[in-house]
C-alpha cells in the first residue's frame, strides 16, 4: 500500500525531472545555433499548447 510519504516523493522527483529536462531543452534551442531550432521550438511550444484529447488522433 503507498503511503502519502512516497507518492509526495514521486510527485516531486517526477515534476523535478520534468523541469530540468525542459529547461534543459530551452536553452539549447534558444541560446545554441542549431539548424531548425526555432522550427523545433515552435512545434514543442504548440504541442504543450493543446489538449491531449486534441493532440491526439487514432490512424
Amino acid at each position: 500500500m503507498l503511503t502519502r510519504t512516497s507518492v509526495l516523493i514521486v510527485l516531486g522527483r517526477v515534476f523535478a525531472r520534468t523541469v530540468f529536462i525542459s529547461a534543459w531543452a530551452a536553452y539549447g534551442l534558444t541560446k545554441v545555433n542549431i539548424p531548425f531550432s526555432r522550427t523545433v521550438l515552435i512545434l514543442i511550444l504548440g504541442g504543450l499548447m493543446l489538449a491531449p484529447t486534441v493532440a491526439s488522433f487514432r490512424w
